[in-house]
């Protein structure tokens, strides 16, 4: 018996989605998914359609020269907007933590839940007390509450009691604020929890230089201000709405 690594190619629009294959990759390798998907999308005759990538954020996906992200664009021959899954990056961080408190393992089985296995039955499903991060998990699908989300998480973890626990989690997260950049911060126009005062400074921001090097994520250090989502428009936030194609008219809805 042989083995193979697969791809499954979906795409969205208006609230549905249509799968358009799960095709074979002979290579984990940026270019061997950038393959599957040009062709998938090809042979449905919608490659001028797609706005959008969505992807986990491996290195395979997101690499600067050889990811699967890049080498779709430039075949596209067009900026798309990248939407890194909020799972794959809250996984991470709950895994470095995880791995803080437990120790790293290279069984396939955890003893910790072994042990919370056999004690189920005994727990009390009803004592549950959620945690004040679990909205971040919950609403993770939601691209356009992620900047928010993501700067509401960093302000958590900065008044975290547990110093080192909080260290790891805000290391991870750091890796991966895809949604504070330039160019994905303009999702919060979106975001029905912004109040009107501080998407007006958002609007005022456009004015605001680009920054000359460009990422499609940031890091962000001590210094730098987490007020408001407003701190991080610049003008090239406004790329976002002709990536979207979105017109004068439906622009001016938003503010």
């Amino acid at each position: 018996l042989t083995t193979a690594s697969r791809i499954a190619i979906v795409v969205t629009f208006n609230g549905q989605e249509k799968l358009l294959g799960v095709p074979k990759k002979e290579r984990e390798t940026g270019e061997a998914q950038a393959e599957a998907c040009l062709e998938a999308i090809k042979s449905w005759n919608v490659e001028k359609l797609v706005k959008g990538l969505v992807f986990d954020t491996t290195a395979s996906n997101t690499g600067l020269h050889r990811g699967a992200c890049v080498r779709i664009e430039d075949e596209l021959e067009q900026e798309l907007v990248w939407i890194a899954c909020r799972h794959h990056v809250l996984e991470i961080m709950l895994s470095d933590v995880f791995s803080l408190i437990c120790g790293s393992t290279g069984s396939p089985e955890t003893i910790l839940f072994k042990r919370f296995k056999k004690q189920w039955r005994s727990i009390s499903l009803n004592d549950f007390i959620p945690a004040p991060e679990s909205i971040f998990w919950h609403e993770a699908p939601m691209a356009v509450r992620a900047p928010f989300n993501d700067l509401q998480l960093m302000k958590v973890l900065k008044e975290y009691p547990h110093e080192k626990v909080a260290h790891a989690a805000q290391a991870a997260i750091s890796r991966h604020l895809w949604y504070l950049s330039e160019h994905l911060i303009g999702l919060s126009l979106f975001d029905d929890r912004i109040d009107t005062e501080t998407k007006k400074n958002m609007v005022q921001n456009f004015q605001c230089p680009k920054k000359q090097d460009f990422s499609r994520r940031i890091v962000l250090s001590d210094e730098t201000p987490i007020s408001n989502v407003a701190s991080f428009v610049t003008e090239r936030t406004l790329d976002i709405f002709d990536v979207l194609t979105l017109d004068g008219k439906e622009r001016a809805q938003l503010f």
